[in-house]
């Protein structure tokens, strides 16, 4: 039988001896995660300074490139990308700039509520920049298929931004309808079409479901044409994506409590992540272990058996804000 609790710990603890050696932003987004399941407040100033630089200080220079009507200037950053589904993605932001700044503006915004931080920042831009994203009409730039098709988990993961944050509360749900309808609705034969399509679509619903937790904050209920689609392609999934998506589908099934219906599945998901860990590597190699990072964080909340989730760190009284 294989030690859950171990395996957690000992990956933990590669995490924290490597903390000199890896980027803030993986260093926050692992503990960020681990303390929602296991409550640990040792982490909270490491994850203070990941959401002041890759959040907070973000956030408010965009309230003013955005309150100034310039989020059709933003560009993409970086080489051009070699990766099809990144380089699909990059086509479509490079012809639709404001859907980039809006996925990362509302990411911004929303996890600066999320660690109670919105008071730190001029409460006049702040009233600006709300009331006039209440005026956009976020169902034209969101709800039309290539926009479903090439921004996929951004997407969705923006679209629940709004609906947390009262900015609009129907657009999710109306590109969930679309997202359904494009994939499932139709004639299409979703093992032919491209393994990056494919891939971007399961990301697709596994974004639905844990953005409705509000990021780990909550279980979820609903969302059965979802989990009846794991379940029913579970083979698919496994042969045509990835180790990173398979985490995240069963850490789905966690989150709308499915655990006890479907004990074997979920048991099975476990184990395949588990035999998949290359412990010597993940040991040795600091740049495997920050690529690795992302699937890491999903396994460790996959394998918790919490009944609750912890409450997110609140760093107001942060001496770094």
């Amino acid at each position: 039988m294989v030690n859950y609790k171990k395996t957690v710990q000992d990956l933990t603890k590669i995490y924290e001896d490597n903390i000199w050696n890896l980027s803030l932003a993986s260093l926050g987004h692992y503990f960020a995660r681990h303390h929602a399941v296991y409550g640990l407040l040792k982490y909270q100033r490491l994850v203070a300074w990941n959401i002041y630089v890759g959040y907070f200080s973000r956030l408010e220079k965009n309230l003013h490139i955005f309150i100034d009507n310039k989020e059709g200037e933003t560009k993409y950053k970086g080489t051009k990308p070699k990766k099809k589904r990144k380089l699909m993605r990059y086509k479509f932001y490079t012809q639709n700039p404001a859907t980039l700044f809006f996925d990362k503006f509302l990411n911004e915004w929303f996890y600066v509520v999320k660690f109670g931080l919105l008071d730190k920042l001029p409460k006049e831009l702040i009233t600006k920049a709300f009331s006039r994203l209440k005026k956009i009409n976020f169902e034209k730039i969101y709800c039309t298929k290539e926009a479903v098709n090439q921004d996929s988990s951004y997407l969705f993961n923006a679209v629940f931004f709004l609906k947390h944050l009262n900015i609009n509360k129907s657009v999710a749900g109306k590109c969930e309808k679309l997202l359904k309808q494009i994939y499932l609705g139709s004639q299409l034969d979703l093992s032919k079409i491209s393994k990056e399509e494919y891939q971007s679509f399961v990301y697709s619903m596994t974004h639905i479901i844990i953005a409705d937790s509000k990021y780990y904050q909550r279980f979820v209920s609903g969302h059965k044409w979802i989990i009846d689609y794991f379940v029913n392609n579970i083979e698919m999934i496994v042969n045509r994506t990835t180790l990173d998506i398979l985490a995240e589908v069963g850490l789905c099934l966690r989150l709308c409590r499915q655990d006890k219906k479907y004990v074997r599945l979920i048991e099975s998901i476990k184990k395949q992540l588990v035999a998949k860990i290359k412990w010597q590597k993940l040991a040795t190699d600091t740049e495997y272990l920050h690529k690795r990072e992302h699937t890491n964080s999903i396994l460790i909340m996959l394998l918790a058996d919490n009944k609750k989730f912890n409450a997110p760190y609140k760093l107001s009284k942060n001496d770094i804000f």
